[in-house]
């Protein structure tokens, strides 16, 4: 199998001091790959048909 690579995109929130930006705690799902690690906020692309 190819690796394809998924595009998307990925946001920071950041306080107006510039100090805090705002990450979200991967921390419910047991299953979850990355579980316990700190991410942004972000979106995947999707291909529209057509």
């Amino acid at each position: 199998m190819r690796y394809q690579p998924t595009l998307g995109t990925l946001g920071y929130v950041i306080s107006p001091d510039r100090r805090d930006v705002l990450l979200l705690h991967r921390n419910i799902r047991s299953n979850d790959h990355h579980l316990g690690k700190y991410v942004g906020l972000g979106s995947v692309w999707l291909k529209l048909a057509g």
